[in-house]
C-alpha cells in the first residue's frame, strides 16, 4: 500500500493493522514521516512493515514509475489545492495530475482512493478529475465506495462549499 501525503500515517497504520504486507508513507515534511513511523510503532506493528519517505509526492511518483514500482492500493489525500475560487482551475489541474501519476504506479486491477478537502472543488468536479486523470494513463475507474462528511460534521444548506470533504475508492481497469 502506498500512502501519498501521508502526514502522520493514519491510513498507513490502518492498512498495516488490517493485514497489508508493506506500507509506504510519502510526505514532504520529514517531521510528519517521523510521526508516521512512531505511530506504526505505537500500534505494535512490525517495524519492517512500514517505510517512510520524506519527499515531494510528485517527484516520488515519477521516480517510482521509472523504476517500475507498483502497489496494490494507493491512497492520495493531499492538502487543499486551492484557498479561493480564483485558484479553482489550478486545483482541478493538480488533481488530474495527481490521479494520473498515482494510477501510473497502481497494480492493474488495484484500488485507488482519492481524497479532497478543497472547498472550491465540488464532488462532481472531483469525480471528473478522477476520470480524466485515469484516462491520461489509459485506465478507467469504477467507483467502489464514496463518502463525504460524517453526520457529526454538518454544513449549512446554503453553503455548498461546506461539503469540502470527498473520498472516493475506485478500482482501476484498462480502457475498453
Amino acid at each position: 500500500m502506498l500512502n501519498l501525503f501521508a502526514y502522520t500515517g493514519a491510513f498507513s497504520v490502518s492498512c498495516a493493522a488490517g493485514g497489508a504486507r508493506h506500507v509506504t508513507s510519502v510526505d514532504l515534511a520529514a517531521p510528519a514521516i517521523e510521526a508516521a513511523t512512531r505511530n506504526v510503532a505505537h500500534n505494535a506493528l512490525p517495524a519492517g512493515v512500514h517505510e517512510g519517505v520524506a519527499q515531494d509526492v510528485f517527484e516520488y511518483l515519477e521516480v517510482a514509475k521509472r523504476a517500475g514500482k507498483r502497489w496494490d492500493i494507493v491512497i492520495a489525500d493531499p492538502p487543499s489545492f486551492a484557498s479561493s475560487r480564483a485558484e479553482l482551475f489550478g486545483a482541478l489541474r493538480a488533481y488530474k495530475k495527481l490521479h494520473a501519476a498515482a494510477l501510473s504506479v497502481l497494480t492493474p486491477g488495484g484500488l485507488y482512493a482519492g481524497a479532497s478537502c478543497t472547498a472550491q472543488v465540488s464532488p462532481d468536479a472531483f469525480r471528473q478529475t478522477l476520470a480524466e486523470g485515469a484516462a491520461r494513463v489509459g485506465q478507467r475507474l469504477t467507483v467502489v465506495h464514496e463518502v463525504a462528511h460524517a453526520p457529526d460534521h454538518p454544513y449549512a444548506a446554503g453553503h455548498l462549499e461546506g461539503r469540502y470533504l470527498k473520498f472516493v475508492l475506485c478500482r482501476a481497469l484498462p480502457l475498453c
